[in-house]
């Protein structure tokens, strides 16, 4: 269920509220709204729980992680990985803990064949 706050959010560069911008306005308002969302909050923050948990877990090992490219939402999330992996590598430092986080990006079909 959509949260409350998230309503009124810019989700796709065709809504009708961004008419008459250029395709690098509406994609900047899509995600400036995408980004100010609930939504996004919590997925950021489950996200960086479940890497964090696996390499606590997994202390002194690699932990790779792999994004299947997607649509514009998707390229969003990825666009966070990064952070959300130096915030994870940063916290596990505060405790002693190593990590070593890498990220890869494929698609869904290398995805497929690599993991069957």
């Amino acid at each position: 269920e959509q949260h409350p706050d998230d309503v009124a959010l810019i989700w796709s560069m065709d809504d009708d509220r961004l008419d008459g911008r250029s395709p690098q306005d509406k994609w900047q308002a899509v995600q400036e709204s995408v980004r100010g969302s609930m939504w996004f909050q919590t997925f950021r923050g489950r996200v960086k729980g479940a890497i964090l948990a696996i390499a606590q877990g997994n202390a002194g090992r690699a932990v790779h992680l792999i994004c299947i490219k997607g649509g514009p939402i998707t390229n969003l999330e990825q666009q966070e990985m990064n952070t959300i992996a130096n915030q994870v590598e940063r916290e596990l430092d505060e405790i002693k803990l190593e990590a070593r986080i890498t990220l890869e990006y494929v698609s869904y079909t290398h995805f497929c064949r690599a993991h069957p």
